[in-house]
């Protein structure tokens, strides 16, 4: 009588510490724990070949998961973030979730890896109707995968940068913290708006991501994509302080003024018509 029954095992390579993604994870917010968590996904997919399948006894496929590997569900949603970000993981229709290097680590392939191949390559046919007559070479798809390549360098930064901004000038960024502030990187062209928010909040000395996601969404909303359209209207901001200033200075008689009003006066509290008018002198 055979055994039908079968072992599964998950093959970790030496330099696994090493690789880009794993780095990435480390560097984040409670990096270990992700990590970890990351472990026991792969694991959990060892007998699905890479598919870990959304049941919807929960509202949302995180909350579902992260009672499946007995994890924190704040850790499950940041950790789902931050490998969708750096494309490990696969969001299905369904909700579930697809470790995209898994064929890798357990050297072989089954029917759920068929599925989620077969609904890769339905959405590449989707996304290729429009372009039925364009034949790519070798060539292209080469020069395309190195794009990828770059963008995923070029993620890497753009977090790694922005992380380094917020723990510089407002304290460690949790997860909560992360996942809202990196939710903008891709409605702007350019990441440092991100960056330029953060140093806003820190002058204004309030200092939370609740703060900071209030300043970028009015920078949305005032349609700003680049860095140039924040620092034009910082300028118009100061030319028009300036020329209040410049208002404020004419035909000052300063031998009516305390220190203080003249200082409130510089900075801009108040002008000089204002505190005549408190003080019941006629302006000539």
């Amino acid at each position: 009588m055979s055994d039908n029954k079968k072992f599964y095992w998950l093959k970790l390579k030496e330099d696994f510490f090493d690789e880009k993604q794993i780095k990435y994870l480390r560097k984040l917010p409670d990096g270990d724990k992700l990590v970890i968590a990351y472990l026991k996904m792969q694991l959990k997919s060892l007998r699905t070949e890479g598919l870990l399948k959304y049941d919807k006894i929960l509202p949302s496929s995180e909350e579902e998961l992260a009672m499946i590997l007995d994890e924190d569900e704040n850790i499950i949603k940041f950790l789902i973030s931050a490998l969708l970000q750096v494309k490990a993981i696969e969001k299905l229709d369904d909700g579930s979730f697809y470790m995209i290097a898994m064929q890798e680590l357990i050297g072989k392939e089954g029917k759920s890896a068929e599925r989620v191949r077969n609904f890769r390559e339905r959405q590449k046919q989707k996304l290729l109707q429009s372009n039925t007559n364009v034949t790519k070479c070798n060539t292209e798809i080469e020069l395309e995968k190195e794009i990828e390549i770059e963008k995923e360098i070029d993620a890497d930064k753009k977090i790694s940068e922005i992380t380094k901004c917020y723990e510089d000038n407002i304290g460690m960024i949790t997860p909560a913290a992360a996942e809202l502030i990196f939710g903008y990187i891709d409605d702007f062209k350019d990441y440092r708006i991100i960056i330029e928010a953060i140093k806003t909040a820190t002058t204004a000395n309030i200092r939370n991501a609740k703060y900071i996601s209030g300043i970028l969404r009015s920078w949305l909303n005032k349609g700003y994509k680049v860095l140039a359209d924040i620092q034009n209207e910082q300028n118009r901001k100061q030319e028009k302080k300036d020329e209040q200033q410049k208002q404020n200075y004419k035909e000052i008689d300063t031998s009516i003024l305390t220190e203080e009003e003249y200082a409130d006066i510089v900075r801009g509290k108040t002008t000089y018509e204002e505190i005549l008018k408190q003080k019941g002198v006629q302006n000539e």
